[in-house]
């Protein structure tokens, strides 16, 4: 996927994040049965131009699917990621045994100064990123689900100036 494809709105001045994560699957035998089915979820298929919330919008190729903000907060539960309350699309691939999704935050902090793109602070970064989970893992062990282990970057953070956004992914792990 081309994240140049990622156009802001003009009339929003605000900062998009992505945030990637790798999940390990989950296999069928090692699954507790569900005693209700899980709620259908309307995956746009690619190739399609989709909203990124309401600030954005992406161009997904074929093999590709994506959840409006309403599918992504029914996702996130469902693979027990709990939420911030930012998050505004999933993409995923569609080629089967494929296990990973991509997570849109919007976050309206108002105009970013790209002064500092050369002085990223990487570890600094993931410092943080790991503290975030470690909170958020306090939520998942209370609604009794596994929690997270974010094993360090995929894509180091880096300022594109062709689209004007920082970019960054992780590779997080879980026992489910």
């Amino acid at each position: 996927m081309d994240l140049r494809e990622l156009r802001a709105r003009p009339h929003r001045m605000a900062a998009l994040l992505l945030l990637a994560l790798v999940v390990v699957d989950a296999r069928a035998e090692d699954a507790a049965p569900l005693a209700v089915a899980p709620p259908a979820l309307d995956w746009k298929p690619g190739p399609a131009l989709v909203p990124v919330g309401d600030v954005a919008e992406i161009q997904i190729p074929e093999h590709f699917v994506a959840l409006d903000q309403a599918g992504t907060r029914t996702f996130l539960e469902l693979t027990q990621n709990p939420q911030q309350g930012n998050e505004v699309a999933v993409i995923a691939s569609a080629v089967e045994g494929a296990s990973w999704f991509l997570v849109f935050e919007f976050d309206e902090i108002g105009y970013v100064r790209d002064d500092e793109k050369d002085a990223l602070d990487a570890e600094a970064m993931l410092a943080s990123i790991r503290e975030g989970t470690a909170a958020a893992n306090e939520e998942r062990k209370s609604r009794g689900w596994s929690t997270m282990e974010i094993v360090g970057w995929k894509e180091e953070p880096h300022y594109d100036t062709a689209t004007n956004n920082l970019t960054w992914a992780i590779v997080g792990e879980s026992e489910q």
